[in-house]
């Protein structure tokens, strides 16, 4: 099960969206047998760290740029002269607005090795003042001195100011079909760690990083009728560990129409373990009536005190939520 490196696929699926729109939270929008009780706003426990309340779903031109901008970024890695146009225009990005374009050029210049390109935005970033976070971050990035093992997923980071990172790639994208091609999900591309186990075929769990930092996808198949569908969506999300949970009903956006699914449920929720841990999760619920079928992506990441994100994960978290919902359902005569 490999991850093909090309988005077209994901252009055509979603380019039935044509304007953003700003799903507000919801706690009973959808009728579902025992509702999770969820609020618009995150409790104020010490015991979790903020979660946005309201959240910008990605419309057609947004997902359009970010393809664009993907498309121009991915191969100036390996360029000795790299397109100083196209360099200058992600340097303008960070620490911009919230969307995917932004989040995507903060993590290639996280990313990159490039010192022609860290050579060009080292200046431009360095003049942003001490209220630029990511612009800061990314210069940290740029001096980071690696350790660890020979396996990728030991290698960890060590940043000037003292603190660590993993070696995560959030920039490179693919798209990887599960479940015989009944799920597609946009993920990133890095040397996974995928489990699975006899007798549980509906559930696959990857994982990758440790240490400082480490992000896991959990995906589950439910071929069964809608309203058990939704008593499973509320018992899974009772069994997490977490307090603060809000929800968004996205069902029938028109910027996810692309998803193939009825029901589109979206969790967010974190939490602070006991070893001062932080955690973040969201989690994807869609189905599809047509199929009697329905999917779940749960993505959760984690910080230690010593990581670089660890005091303000927030905008990192809504960026792995932004990609989850590039995430359909295939019909059966499109399946691969």
């Amino acid at each position: 099960m490999g991850i093909r490196r090309s988005l077209a696929p994901l252009i055509l699926v979603l380019l039935a969206a044509s304007c953003a729109s700003n799903a507000k939270s919801t706690s009973g929008a959808v009728d579902a047998p025992d509702q999770t009780e969820t609020s618009a706003t995150p409790d104020s426990e010490p015991s979790s760290i903020p979660v946005s309340s309201s959240f910008l779903i990605p419309g057609g031109d947004e997902i359009i740029g970010f393809y664009e901008l993907y498309k121009a970024l991915a191969p100036l890695e390996g360029a000795a002269e790299p397109d100083t146009a196209i360099v200058d225009l992600a340097i303008g990005l960070v620490d911009g607005k919230p969307d995917l374009q932004t989040y995507l050029a903060e993590a290639y210049f996280r990313m990159t090795t490039n010192p022609a390109i860290k050579a060009r935005a080292r200046p431009y970033l360095a003049s942003r003042g001490s209220e630029a976070k990511e612009a800061r971050r990314i210069l940290q990035y740029f001096d980071r001195t690696k350790t660890g093992g020979q396996n990728p997923q030991d290698t960890r980071v060590a940043l000037p100011d003292g603190m660590s990172a993993e070696e995560i790639n959030l920039f490179s994208l693919g798209e990887v079909n599960l479940f015989d091609g009944g799920l597609s999900v946009t993920t990133f591309v890095n040397e996974w760690t995928v489990l699975s186990f006899e007798g549980h075929e509906n559930s696959l769990h990857w994982n990758y990083g440790g240490g400082t930092n480490c992000i896991t996808m959990d995906f589950d198949k439910y071929p069964v009728p809608e309203d058990t569908f939704l008593r499973a969506v509320n018992d899974s999300v009772k069994r997490q560990p977490y307090k603060n949970w809000i929800r968004w009903d996205l069902s029938g956006d028109s910027s996810l129409a692309g998803s193939n699914a009825d029901i589109i449920l979206l969790f967010r929720g974190s939490r602070i373990d006991e070893f001062t841990i932080k955690w973040g999760v969201s989690a994807l619920y869609l189905y599809s009536r047509a199929a009697q079928c329905g999917y779940s992506t749960t993505w959760t990441m984690n910080f230690s005190y010593i990581n670089t994100f660890y005091e303000d994960p927030v905008r990192l978290l809504d960026y792995l939520s932004t990609v989850m919902l590039l995430t359909w359902i295939n019909p059966p005569q499109k399946r691969i």
